[in-house]
């Protein structure tokens, strides 16, 4: 079974005379009596606890690797743990107990993933494992206006594609930041939220402004706190606070339909009539024409 790529660079800094088993209390000269040297432990310049002994923090840090290489067999992956000690004063309820510490040095420890990135107008918006995924979620937004289009009658989709620039990019990404197709959807249909500023006009009413704006009644409550539910007047001013999707889908259709074209009236004078009478030479009938 292949392991996951670590890399990782162990190294104690001493600075003073002593041996990293273990340490005893030091009485020195202006020096406090209750507190001890010690070791501050960092992983990836991040300081994840406090312990006595340098060996039994190196000894915590093998085991969570053993067992983070064990959950990430993908060679794909890469493991950055650099790790090196400081030594310290510190009192005995400083020092980690031996549970916080694990926990800490997972947490430290950064694991990255070769991944894909989808890019909206130059700005990496979220990240995918394959780009096959990528692929399935910028399909997915398309779907639901691919779908209503093929379901009208006599109309033909031709293109649909996304007003803005987009683009898949390999990335190399903490794995903790890879999200799966239906998170990366919600990213990105979601989007940010955009607020403008509406003004009531007579006759509103926070029902009527709500539909308008795709919202509910309790967004705009939520986004104007000071605002009196019960009463608006025309001229007050009612912030929105909308989703806005990152990506706008434009479709372009062909529709086919026939048109008539009326037909002409043929006249001609006759003797057998009376004076104004008129009568039909030929019946005509409407034509019709295919318009696209």
């Amino acid at each position: 079974m292949r392991r996951a790529k670590v890399i990782a660079k162990v190294a104690v800094l001493v600075f003073c005379f002593f041996t990293i088993t273990g340490f005893n209390h030091i009485h020195t000269d202006g020096m406090d009596s209750d507190r001890l040297n010690a070791y501050m432990i960092y992983v990836n310049d991040t300081g994840v606890g406090i312990v006595k002994s340098a060996a039994k923090g190196l000894k915590l840090y093998d085991e969570i690797m053993n067992d983070i290489q064990d959950q990430y067999t993908d060679p794909d992956i890469n493991i950055k743990a650099d790790i090196y000690f400081k030594e310290v004063q510190a009192d005995y309820g400083e020092l980690a107990n031996e549970e916080e510490l694990k926990k800490a040095l997972k947490e430290a420890v950064m694991i990255y993933k070769n991944a894909y990135a989808i890019v909206i107008d130059g700005n990496e918006v979220c990240y995918l494992k394959t780009q096959q995924e990528a692929a399935q979620v910028l399909d997915g937004i398309k779907f639901p206006y691919k779908q209503a289009v093929e379901s009208m009658e006599d109309t033909v989709l031709e293109e649909i594609e996304f007003k803005e620039e987009v683009d898949i990019h390999p990335k190399t990404v903490l794995f903790s930041d890879i999200v799966n197709i239906e998170t990366a959807s919600k990213i990105i249909t979601m989007g940010s939220e955009e607020i403008k500023e509406y003004e009531v006009k007579e006759g509103d009413t926070l029902w009527g402004i709500s539909r308008k704006n795709d919202m509910r009644v309790e967004d705009i409550l939520a986004a104007n706190p000071d605002m009196d539910s019960d009463t608006i007047r025309p001229g007050q001013k009612i912030r929105l606070q909308a989703t806005k999707s990152l990506l706008t889908t434009v479709t372009r259709e062909m529709k086919v339909y026939t048109e008539a074209i009326p037909y002409e009236t043929v006249e001609e004078e006759s003797q057998d009539l009376y004076k104004g009478e008129k009568k039909i030479k030929h019946k005509g009938e409407n034509g019709e024409k295919e318009i696209q």
